[in-house]
């Protein structure tokens, strides 16, 4: 639940910062308060967005970068490139499992 941050009064009604914004009547205390509660709502809700597609864009550029390891060791045949190989698949599968809990 998202705490009401705007009250309204009945001669002004006090921002955050000092900033005040004046109402002649309780009518439009009342107004401005409810418009700038659900303004600030609505901006909580878009910082979490903006912060769920900053996580997928890190885990998508991470993915990348395995990806590009495994390409690089798919040119390569050893034991130790086969290990190294099935151990790169498993980081895939675990990224990949991650972003898809984050959608």
């Amino acid at each position: 639940m998202i705490e009401k941050r705007f009250d309204f009064k009945y001669e002004y009604i006090t921002l955050d910062e000092g900033v005040f914004a004046t109402a002649k009547d309780k009518q439009n205390a009342e107004l401005i308060s409810r418009t700038l509660n659900q303004l600030y709502e609505e901006n909580e809700q878009l910082k979490s967005e903006l912060q769920k597609i900053y996580e997928i864009a890190t885990i998508n550029k991470v993915r990348d970068i395995v990806d590009e390891v495994y390409d690089d060791l798919l040119y390569e045949t050893s034991d130790e490139s086969d290990y190294a190989r099935k151990n790169v698949l498993k980081c895939l599968e675990k990224i990949d499992l991650l972003r898809d809990d984050l959608e």
